[in-house]
């Protein structure tokens, strides 16, 4: 039987504190540590890849940073392989945020593979996740149970629901999904609607 659980996003307080946490962090801290490591090395011949294809097919470096807020509210810098021009206008990405939170769908998805800002190569990375194939990483609850059909609350929920109640074999199924949740993605065709009204690239 499944240890994943369905969505159902009223019996949950998105509003959880550090003291929820599993007692048993401590141990998945190192079980991610170990797994992420092996993992990560392993990926470095397509890391190196995709770092290639990405500065060949636009301008730019191959990675992009972000800022973010983390645990306990302390900034770090996600980071991500490159799938948008470079220098391309932030003004959609924050409409796109907005759209998300309020629910507001780009066809049956939160986000649109219409954006004109995205590269040719960048559409595939997304469709794959392998943009994410760097730090925070590729994988959780949310993202082998809709991926970007989920609205903000719902993804906050599973997000909630994975915290109160982690186990190893919940983060194996995770793991032994994410494969498949992706590749399903790759050959589901996208009902998109573009809602783009910002220029690409901004103006120096």
């Amino acid at each position: 039987m499944s240890a994943l659980p369905d969505i159902r996003i009223d019996d949950f307080d998105v509003s959880v504190g550090v003291h929820a946490l599993p007692r048993s962090t401590p141990f998945k801290r190192v079980v991610d540590i170990v797994v992420g490591s092996i993992a990560l090395v392993a990926a470095l011949p397509v890391l190196a890849f995709l770092v290639v294809i990405i500065r060949l097919d636009s301008r730019g470096p191959a990675f992009y940073g972000q800022r973010r807020i983390g645990y306990l509210g302390r900034p770090f810098t996600l980071w991500k392989l490159r799938s948008m021009y470079h220098q391309s206008s932030q003004a959609y990405h924050l409409q796109a945020a907005r759209d998300w939170f309020q629910e507001r769908r780009s066809g049956e998805r939160y986000k649109t593979e219409l954006d004109p800002r995205i590269t040719r190569v960048g559409k595939y990375l997304r469709r794959s996740s392998l943009d994410e194939l760097v730090k925070p990483g590729i994988t959780g609850l949310w993202q082998v149970s809709g991926r970007d059909r989920l609205s903000a609350r719902e993804m906050m929920v599973l997000d909630v629901r994975y915290v109160r109640n982690w186990s190893l074999w919940v983060d194996i199924q995770i793991l032994a999904r994410t494969l498949t949740t992706v590749i399903g993605d790759l050959r589901r065709k996208t009902n998109s609607i573009s809602r783009v009204t910002h220029p690409v690239v901004e103006e120096a």
